[in-house]
């Protein structure tokens, strides 16, 4: 007689132990939404506060046309390799790549045909006060064909670079004064400074000496095509390996 009313009381245990359970399972997940709320809240945070600290870190170089339109040019146009140096003609690591580097990529690469040369204009003004105004004496001198001469005089009087001392070298160097002079009294060169700058700016530019390294565009020798960026003073054999890898890839796709 009793079986019944038993089966009813497991019966009922059962539901119980069903409803308990699921109230288990329910404030189980609810905990979880909270961890993943609280941790997707944490995720934003974190990324606010790194996003000003990952802007300024080196990103990766993207491939990309640059303009060579009115800049000094060593070698010839039908190098299969541009090389441009962005370079502020006060500093001392800019000195430093001039006098150790630069002399054996012209011996080697420059005047073997390989590599074209361009400069650009990249003076460092809050720290270095008369590199914008050497910049705009080089390119001065560069309109009587004096360029690199009057860059080599002012990279190695680096620490002389009045207006008194810059006429000085230019006189050294062999232009005409008078042209000269009036050419950088007129500020004929401070636009072309300026685009430089922006220019290497866009590239990701942010110190000097940096060169940027690619391959010369055979139909339009103002541009070539940009792959990759070499910032600071690096020895000749970091150029060595770059443009050799460069050199083996063209050859390789004749």
């Amino acid at each position: 007689m009793l079986a019944f009313p038993l089966l009813l009381v497991a019966g009922a245990a059962t539901a119980c132990a069903q409803a308990s359970e699921t109230e288990a399972l329910k404030a189980e997940l609810e905990e979880l939404r909270q961890q993943q709320a609280q941790t997707q809240k944490e995720l934003e945070r974190l990324t606010r506060t790194l996003r000003p600290v990952l802007a300024q870190l080196p990103q990766p170089f993207e491939p990309q046309e640059v303009s060579l339109l009115d800049s000094p040019v060593l070698g010839e146009s039908s190098a299969t390799i541009t090389l441009v140096e962005f370079s502020d003609l006060q500093c001392p690591y800019c000195v430093r790549f001039y006098e150790n580097t630069y002399p054996k990529i012209v011996k080697d690469y420059v005047d073997t045909g390989k590599v074209r040369y361009a400069a650009r204009e990249f003076p460092l003004t809050t720290i270095h006060k008369e590199a914008q105004r050497a910049s705009q004496a080089a390119l001065c001198a560069g309109k009587q064909d004096k360029y690199w001469d009057m860059r080599a005089k002012i990279f190695l009087n680096r620490k002389a670079l009045a207006d008194s001392d810059l006429e000085t070298y230019a006189g050294e160097v062999g232009v005409s004064i008078p042209e000269w002079k009036s050419c950088l009294e007129s500020d004929a060169y401070s636009q072309k400074v300026r685009t430089d700058m922006a220019d290497g700016g866009k590239l990701g530019i942010r110190g000097t000496p940096a060169f940027v390294i690619g391959l010369t565009d055979p139909d339009d020798e103002t541009k070539f095509m940009a792959l990759d960026i070499v910032e600071g003073a690096h020895p000749y054999e970091t150029f060595q390996k770059a443009f050799d890898a460069l050199l083996r890839d063209a050859n390789s796709g004749d």
